[in-house]
């Protein structure tokens, strides 16, 4: 596949992974994709929505359910001082790094 054939390659990809959330957000940040090439198709058994990830990477949303898992367990985890409890050394590294790179 040659560079023009990948810039017309349409992917769908089902996923719960945050990760490939945020690194798509990363990728628009940084100029990598374009707001336009990226659509986000959310369905759950209450609701249809479609989204699309800004320059600034920011999405709008307002479907409960959303991505919202991490934060549910981050509540659970997190002591007074907001640091994950007894962690492993390299937990949540990835999402802190492209979190960081978000903002």
């Amino acid at each position: 596949m040659d560079a023009h054939q990948a810039k017309h390659l349409t992917l769908v990809l089902k996923t719960h992974s945050d990760h490939i959330l945020n690194g798509l957000r990363v990728a628009v940040k940084q100029k990598v994709l374009t707001p336009d090439e990226v659509k986000i198709h959310f369905t759950s058994h209450k609701q249809k929505s479609d989204f699309t990830i800004q320059a600034d990477a920011n999405i709008e949303f307002s479907s409960e359910g959303f991505f919202d898992q991490l934060d549910t367990d981050l509540n659970i985890m997190l002591d007074i001082e907001g640091k994950v409890r007894n962690k492993p050394a390299g937990f949540f590294d990835t999402y802190l790094n492209d979190m960081a790179k978000l903002f």
